[in-house]
């Protein structure tokens, strides 16, 4: 497996190379995103227990029993863990890019009136480097969001809190400044609404 032809798949672990007749049954359920992850990535921890144990002739999940695997107590456990684990990265790649996205508006703003909180070199610098993780951030969040909803609305979200931070700066004198205030508003609401789509999710699988 040259490439990962799967787009729901988070890891990238190179013991999935020798699974890929599971994958592609996994693949083959019209399940979410993340409920395919969710069994890719039990299946490639239970494998790799029973590999390390010595135990593989014990070894029972295959692509015939797939459904039964959500009555196993290990593979609740494991649902509850990756529930967590997605929700602790979703919450720190927000408030990253809430952090950075304040820094690039504060530097938008000093390009804009031509006032420079060291000198343009520096905020420059500080403004490109926190674009540049806030990208990255970006990118990991739509892609934990993805695996338990639709990104349209988050996307939609975020857009419109940049433009009211740069309309706001644009429109209100120097000393008032609402653009954090605006993204942490941003972000609690989509938090909220992460959170309620990780509770349906825990329904569905």
């Amino acid at each position: 497996m040259a490439a990962m032809p799967y787009p729901w798949l988070s890891a990238t672990d190179k013991s999935l190379l020798d699974c890929d007749d599971m994958l592609e049954a996994i693949d083959r359920k019209e399940w979410s995103k993340g409920k395919k992850d969710l069994y890719a990535q039990y299946y490639l921890e239970q494998r790799a227990k029973y590999t390390e144990e010595e135990r593989m002739k014990e070894f029972r999940l295959d692509q015939g029993n797939l459904k039964s695997w959500r009555r196993q107590s290990a593979f609740k456990r494991f649902a509850t863990e990756y529930e967590h684990r997605e929700l602790d990265k979703y919450r720190i790649s927000s408030m990253i890019t809430t952090i950075c996205m304040t820094l690039v508006l504060f530097f938008a703003k000093a390009v804009w009136e031509g006032e420079y909180f060291i000198n343009f070199s520096v905020d420059a610098i500080v403004g490109v480097v926190a674009l540049v993780v806030a990208v990255s951030q970006y990118r990991i969040k739509y892609s934990v969001i993805s695996r338990f909803a639709g990104i349209r609305d988050y996307l939609l979200m975020d857009v419109l809190s940049i433009a009211v931070c740069l309309l706001l700066k644009t429109w209100l004198p120097a000393n008032l400044d609402f653009s954090l205030f605006v993204l942490l508003l941003n972000y609690f609401l989509q938090k909220k609404r992460f959170e309620e789509a990780e509770k349906r999710f825990s329904t569905e699988v």
